[in-house]
């Protein structure tokens, strides 16, 4: 006999269990279960994860949980896709712990309530209450839920609510209330609650039954009310609920009919601008090719949202930069976004319109001063040669992800003006789930053994190990993710919500899934920016004004003083500028790419400047791929995956197959031996325009030690020096020796 198991808790249930929902899904029918409910206690986190197996197997699953109310967070079960979002919203209404009754009873319709055993407020009355109290209690339920124990006086109370289901016409259910497995994985569970900080229960009644033993354990009540309870009643609750997909498919980021015209004429206004009219080719032709990607993927709004909000920051005086891939979107440097121009190195006239194209320098800042050939003034020179296609994808489909970077004392203004522009209800935080990772288990292990004077055997501990991996470790809140959904739309179509003491809530389920259905924003807090803040209220310099130049940074590094200079202050790039001697920012940028990158400069770049490669030629940003493979031929589609490959570290890691590793090794020989060599041992390289921000940002604030250095000084300390209390000794030193300067000057 088939049976439905309506009780179950996975490995981010808030009690803790060792059960991962792929690995139930697969044994179901060797217990003899047909229909399965995920009830996990105050979670619905493990939906996604569920979800991945409902069109890939014939078991009928049931989405639930198990919750708290003030008398006992009961069993709730989806009926239906109305009942998925009725499910997410009680869990929305949890504070403390306990959901809101009165929500519950709102959106009761489209779920089933179960009683939840012997954590439930029925099991606990049924010995004491009247009949007339008990029949009231019993019409709030769908059904009755009854525990497997072996304590005679559950049993009893048990049968109790077995004769009151009968006379009130209300199912009762068996359920395993499983947490394990198997019998056996008790163990695994008491080690998981400690790894957790919680006692151990010592208890091995909550594993999995089959059919028959769930029979056997209720044998009790009798022959036929154990089959009726086991098999008969939850088959029937579980007929009354239909297939649901928890997890909405497809997109739903911001739309408007004009996003695209406004984002078009705002890029065409500013470039016109900047270049004059008519447009220089190459600028009408990157231009032309971004906004054709933007307009036929859809992609506009996202540039206007993060245009809305730059334009804010800047009016209201705080800065605003991106970082990250964003750089290399010349539509987002157009709309403000971005300080980035990722176009080929260039020269442009401000007076005249003149524009030249220049092999000069690797990048802009670093061009040459030259006069304008017509009108005679001063040309810019700007540019960082960055494929766009490092920001979307070789076909242009890939979504945008911006970055925004503010000042620390401005993220809540950003929030802020969020929730003006959208409204509070539609924006949250991104939520976080935290779980148990191999080498993090065998370490917590060896602490438990130490802790409890149990000794495993190399073979429990695997077998521990496999089954405490992505076991519920923790859950919180990312400051930084920002969630927002359409106008027309409620996050319980997503995800529920939980409240965080902020002013907006936070998604329950984790941001990272989630942002594939709803749009994330990233608000993250820079110290360089706040500094440069500080800096600009203290001498009213805007730092956007002021020139990229390597040499106010060199001129520090060969004094041997980068004191709080964000991404020169410490030993490691230090010794790099030692031993590199770069003489430009395209240099210091390259440093920026080694300094972030895996297996990028240690044992491997180092070794090509010993040989005498020049550092220009040697690619330590991910951008440096794939404009080298294309200067020698190399197709642009060709050129994308070798840049892709080294950022994820592909060859160094042996992932590719023997044809594909030979073609590119063929692709590289045109660059010199050394150059596949190179890149079969990078394991990770960092893309340029993010390099470009950070050494960027440090020429400005170097730029403000060198000429305003009390100002300087004295900004850096209420920066990053506001709590003096509980210094490290590294940072007590630094904050000494400010003091010192200050002193002197």
């Amino acid at each position: 006999m088939n049976r439905a198991e309506l009780h179950l808790h996975t490995k981010l249930s808030d009690s803790v269990s060792v059960i991962g929902a792929d690995e139930i899904i697969a044994n179901a029918e060797q217990f003899g279960i047909s229909a399965l409910a995920f009830t996990s206690l105050n979670s619905v986190q493990d939906f996604y994860e569920i979800a991945k197996h409902t069109n890939e197997t014939d078991i009928k699953i049931i989405y639930g949980a198990e919750v708290v109310c003030q008398k006992g967070k009961i069993t709730l079960l989806a009926k239906n896709d109305d009942g998925i979002k009725a499910l997410y919203r009680v869990i929305s209404s949890t504070e403390n712990g306990v959901i809101d009754l009165s929500v519950l009873k709102e959106n009761k319709d489209n779920l089933l309530v179960g009683s939840a055993g012997n954590e439930g407020e029925l099991f606990h009355t049924v010995n004491t209450a009247g009949a007339e109290r008990l029949e009231d209690l019993a019409g709030f339920y769908d059904y009755f839920e009854i525990y497997p124990s072996n304590d005679e006086k559950d049993r009893i109370t048990n049968k109790k609510i077995y004769a009151l289901g009968e006379e009130l016409g209300v199912p009762v259910v068996a359920v395993s209330n499983a947490h394990y497995l198997y019998k056996n994985d008790a163990v695994c569970r008491d080690v998981a609650r400690a790894l957790r900080g919680l006692p151990e229960e010592g208890k091995d009644t909550l594993f999995l039954r089959t059919t028959e033993e769930l029979i056997s354990e209720f044998s009790y009540l009798g022959k036929n009310a154990a089959e009726d309870v086991a098999v008969k009643y939850p088959n029937f609750i579980a007929d009354l609920t239909e297939k649901t997909m928890p997890i909405k498919e497809g997109s739903f980021f911001l739309k408007s009919e004009n996003d695209y015209n406004d984002v078009e004429k705002l890029c065409y206004g500013k470039a016109v601008e900047i270049y004059g009219n008519p447009l220089p080719e190459i600028v009408k032709i990157r231009l032309k090719t971004e906004l054709d990607l933007i307009l036929k993927n859809d992609f506009a709004s996202l540039y206007l949202l993060a245009c809305k909000m730059a334009n804010n920051a800047k009016e209201s005086f705080h800065l605003f930069s991106v970082r990250g891939a964003a750089g290399s979107a010349f539509v987002a440097f157009l709309l403000g976004i971005s300080g980035i121009n990722p176009l080929s190195p260039h020269y442009y006239c401000t007076e005249c319109s003149y524009f030249e194209k220049t092999e000069a320098a690797q990048n802009g800042p670093d061009l040459p001063n030259k006069s304008c050939p017509v009108c005679g003034a001063s040309l810019k020179g700007d540019g960082y040669k960055i494929p766009f296609e490092s920001f979307v994808g070789i076909s242009g489909d890939k979504r945008p992800d911006f970055e925004i970077n503010v000042a620390p004392n401005a993220r809540l203004f950003v929030i802020e003006y969020m929730k003006k522009l959208f409204g509070k209800n539609r924006i949250a935080f991104g939520g976080t789930v935290s779980t148990f990772w191999e080498s993090r288990i065998k370490k917590l292990l060896e602490e438990y053994e130490e802790v409890t004077g149990r000794a495993f055997t190399a073979e429990q501990k695997e077998y521990i190990t496999t089954k405490l991996c992505k076991v519920k470790s923790g859950e919180g809140v990312h400051p930084g993710r920002i969630m927002v959904i359409p106008k027309d739309m409620e996050f319980e179509d997503f995800t529920p919500l939980k409240k965080n003491g902020e002013s907006i809530n936070a998604t329950h389920f984790d941001f990272l899934p989630l942002q594939k259905n709803i749009l994330k924003l990233s608000i993250l807090e820079t110290g360089a920016l706040g500094l440069l803040e500080a800096l600009q209220k203290k001498t009213g310099i805007n730092p956007s004004q002021i020139d990229i130049n390597a040499q106010v940074v060199l001129e520090f590094v060969k004094k041997g003083d980068t004191l709080c200079i964000p991404e020169f202050d410490y030993d490691f790039i230090n010794n790099l500028i030692l031993e590199t001697q770069p003489k430009n920012i395209g240099e210091l940028i390259k440093l920026c790419g080694f300094a972030h990158g895996l297996n990028v400069w240690t044992d491997n770049g180092e070794y090509l400047i010993d040989k005498g490669v020049p550092l220009a030629r040697i690619p330590a940003l991910r951008e440096d791929i794939m404009n080298d493979l294309l200067s020698f031929g190399a197709s642009k589609e060709d050129a994308f995956r070798v840049m892709e490959v080294a950022q994820k570290g592909l060859l160094a890691k042996g992932r590719l197959n023997k044809e594909e590793t030979e073609h590119i090794k063929k692709l590289c020989r045109p660059l010199g031996s050394w150059y596949f060599d190179f890149l079969c041992k990078v394991r990770y390289i960092f893309p340029k325009a993010h390099a470009v921000f950070y050494v960027a940002n440090s020429v400005r604030i170097a730029y403000f030690k060198k000429n305003y250095p009390k100002e300087f000084y004295s900004a850096y300390l209420e920066c990053f020096f506001e709590d003096k209390k509980n210094l490290a000794e590294d940072e007590l030193r630094k904050y000494k020796e400010i003091n010192r300067r200050l002193q002197e000057l």
